[in-house]
């Protein structure tokens, strides 16, 4: 039988004896192997299956053999155990430890085939990496090559880099890197032998993208705000107006379209009408979940109270205070719970500050004065100013709008458009205004209000600025009506100048991006299904895989030699069997157990009439297996407790040991010592480590120990818990003890204890051990 490792027992068995080879074999490229049966994926294949395929040397030599082998393979595709996670490090991944965020369900069905769909992280200046983990331990056998393949693209730009976790350094070890060269997709396969790449059986990989440093450039990419204003009338009687506002807001959002929206006031009609005040807080709050850059202010509406014709600005502080915004990143400084307030918000080089003055106080001296030191602390970027009663149709400004105009728009060189609201109708004035160092700029004064007046419902304005020519577009589009423009002429569809700063080269972030299509780890085993040879280049080679279990899935792939001795290997497949019934063969008698129809012929004089009779049959199977001989008396000795030595002597009889972990001398088993051979078989394939360097050949094993050695020299993963009162949950043994109880192996000694020191004796262990052959054999 071939020895399978467990996890636990990987903690020792660092691939130590697997090869030290850099790359796999050459992979056989598009057209060498074809029309392979069972096809990729297949399912519902019949448990005595035929493997078979097309098999076409590139150079057109006759084949001198085609070995087909088994795999396996871990992916999302197979369910096998891999572990995904994403992320965005602000400096080199190569530089950080461990880290990222699971792969989402989406995420894992994305990179569980080749097939074009990609589980994406991007990053602005920063660099994104997807890290894979998986648990290889039960492949870690020599002769076996454990490669991991990858697949996906980057930006045009991009740079893809392979690297794997370095448990000895703590370090990321750089295995391969592509160049994007303007896009197309890059595959990675690199075999992992270095045993400072497991740990536990585990090993790390990581694809990141490392695009090249940003660059000084000139960003004249255009980009996009949205304005609405005046849903009074929508809130007081056609919500229904506003939700097609905002589903349209949201879906353009997300599809970037816009980057941040302005409202210039009279959210309400009545502002004590909290049935009002709900429709717009339940239209903000959609806003709010689709993280929105987006500011508001108070139009007359929404804090004149029509009984008293007084300014209150209980509601609105309610419904849109400075709590609401506080904590969003673009949401700047606020004057008195955000009757004013302004927010900030870049569009690759181009910063803005954004600021809204509230309805009714906007001549006070205190607004004035916050106004102006908010523009002068932020002179370096575009302003805007944001006033609910500024223009009126025909281009007159309003009392508060000429005040503003002479002691703020004047005063701030930044300013250079100011959007109002209040009255229906749109217009448009261009004012030049002569700053103090003798140049001058226009001022851009919009007026946009469509107040959903005869068939107006829903226009809302895009501004759309365009750095390589120094102009603003804006456009007017009704979700609701599916309509764009509502005034005739060019009122609403107009394009003016607005000179952005800055225009000198500034840094760009760069732009980076890691897609995965398919991630998989693959394991090239060396144990043969079937081999064929000398058939020609082109031909059919295939061979049966019979008695396969049901429902099972298996993996499989080719090698080929030619007659030239090149050698190629193909992909590993996979298919799942169905579970029909495998046809009634004759069956032979368990070879090496004795027929439980006859009775059982003792080797041993001292077992029958004895009590340790109830161990007869174990101890006759495992005679005749060859695990167990006696004495050179000819007795057994069941109830002598049994030597250690004589525990590694029955493992080397029982199975084909692998040698999966380095010699480890021990200090007291000299090579002159009887079975030597045995005991350091049994060290190098990981079932004993000895203590303090010492295997005590002669010693005695205890039931704890028994426990051990038999778990995880037959890695029994078998789940549950065990009943036994005397093994306290913090006890070394305990982690054996209940897959020992759980498989059937033992049941303690009585009264629901398992006496963790007692001594096994002969008997015992060869009922023990023969219990774990058979439960793994049947298993």
């Amino acid at each position: 039988m071939k020895k399978i490792l467990s996890v636990s027992l990987a903690t020792v068995l660092v691939a130590s004896t697997l090869p030290s080879l850099s790359f796999a074999a050459t992979n056989v490229g598009q057209g060498e192997v074809t029309n392979v049966v069972p096809a990729d994926n297949a399912t519902n294949v019949d448990r005595n299956a035929v493997l078979e395929a097309v098999i076409k040397d590139p150079n057109g030599a006759s084949l001198k053999t085609v070995d087909f082998m088994e795999g396996f393979t871990y992916d999302y595709a197979s369910s096998n155990a891999i572990n995904s996670f994403y992320g965005v490090s602000d400096s080199d991944p190569l530089t950080s430890p461990l880290g990222g965020s699971a792969f989402t369900d989406s995420h894992k069905a994305n990179a569980a085939f080749a097939d074009g769909k990609f589980a994406v992280t991007d990053a602005e200046g920063a660099y994104p990496f997807h890290r894979f983990e998986v648990d290889v331990s039960k492949h870690l056998e020599s002769g076996n090559e454990i490669e991991l393949n990858w697949q996906g693209k980057t930006l045009a730009k991009g740079k893809l880099i392979l690297s794997a976790w370095d448990y000895t350094a703590s370090k990321w070890v750089v295995l391969e890197e592509e160049t994007a060269n303007q896009g197309g997709n890059i595959g990675f396969s690199k075999v992992v032998a270095d045993s400072k790449f497991f740990q536990k059986g585990k090993m790390q990989a990581m694809v990141h993208d490392a695009a090249p440093a940003p660059e000084a450039v000139v960003d004249n990419s255009k980009f996009t705000m949205a304005w609405f204003t005046d849903t009074q009338f929508y809130a007081a009687d056609k919500p229904e107006v506003w939700t097609s506002m905002t589903n349209w807001m949201i879906d353009e959002y997300n599809k970037g379209r816009f980057g941040y929206v302005i409202n210039s006031g009279d959210l309400v009609n009545l502002s004590t009408d909290l049935d009002q005040w709900a429709v717009a807080d339940e239209n903000l709050r959609r806003m709010d979940e689709a993280n929105i850059p987006y500011g508001v202010m108070a139009g007359n509406r929404d804090v004149v109270n029509q009984d008293t014709m007084e300014i209150d600005y209980t509601n609105f502080w309610a419904y849109a205070g400075k709590d609401r915004y506080e904590d969003r990143p673009w949401y700047g400084e606020q004057m008195d719970n955000n009757r004013n307030h302004y927010d900030l918000f870049s569009f690759g080089a181009h910063d803005f500050i954004i600021l809204y003055l509230g309805y009714g106080k906007v001549q006070e001296d205190e607004t004035i004065q916050w106004t102006n030191q908010m523009l002068a602390k932020h002179s370096d970027k575009n302003a805007i100013l944001v006033v609910h009663n500024y223009l009126s149709p025909g281009g007159f400004r309003s009392k508060d709008g000429d005040y503003i105009f002479a002691n703020v728009v004047r005063k701030s060189p930044n300013v250079k458009m100011v959007l109002g609201g209040h009255y229906f109708g749109a217009d448009r004035e261009i004012r030049t205004v002569t700053d103090p160092d003798g140049t001058t700029r226009e001022v851009l004064e919009v007026l946009s209000n469509y107040q959903g007046k005869d068939g107006a419902e829903g226009y809302m304005r895009l501004l759309t600025f365009d750095p390589a020519t120094d102009t603003v577009d804006f456009d007017t589009f009704s979700p609701y009506y599916n309509d764009y423009n509502y005034f005739e002429g060019d009122s609403d569809d107009f394009t003016e100048g607005y000179k952005l700063e800055p225009t000198e080269a500034v840094e760009v972030p760069a732009v980076r991006q890691i897609a995965t299509d398919y991630v998989a780890v693959n394991v090239f085993t060396d144990d043969v299904i079937g081999s064929v040879s000398n058939i020609p280049s082109g031909n059919k080679a295939s061979v049966e895989w019979n008695e396969l279990d049901p429902l099972t899935q298996y993996f499989w792939y080719i090698n080929i030699t030619n007659t030239s001795d090149q050698k190629r290997t193909s992909e590993i497949y996979k298919f799942t069997t169905n579970d029909a019934a495998l046809p009634d063969p004759e069956e032979p008698e368990e070879p090496g157990d004795p027929d439980p129809e006859e009775p059982i012929e003792p080797t041993f004089p001292d077992i029958v009439g004895t009590n340790y009779e109830w161990a007869l049959e174990e101890i006759e199977a495992m005679v005749a297996r060859g695990i167990i001989t006696g004495h050179e008396n000819g007795t057994f000795q069941p109830g002598n407790s049994i030597e250690r030595q004589h525990v590694a002597l029955m493992f080397t009889r029982a199975m084909d040991l692998n040698k999966v972990v380095a010699p480890t001398p021990f200090t007291d088993v000299p090579t002159t010592l009887r079975y030597y051979d045995e005991i350091m078989a049994v060290q190098q394939a990981g079932i004993v480590e000895g203590y303090q360097n010492k295997f005590r050949p002669y010693g005695k094993m205890t039931r704890a120990e028994m426990a051990k050695v038999l778990v995880v020299a037959f890695d029994l993963d078998e789940g549950g818990t065990h009943p036994f009162t005397d093994v306290p949950a913090n006890h070394w043994a305990a982690e054996y003890i209940g897959p020992l109880y759980a498989a059937g192996i033992t049941e303690g000694t009585g009264n629901n204890k398992f006496n963790l020191e007692r001594e096994v004796n002969r008997a015992e262990f060869a009922t023990f051990m023969y219990r774990a052959l058979k439960y793994k054999e049947n298993n």
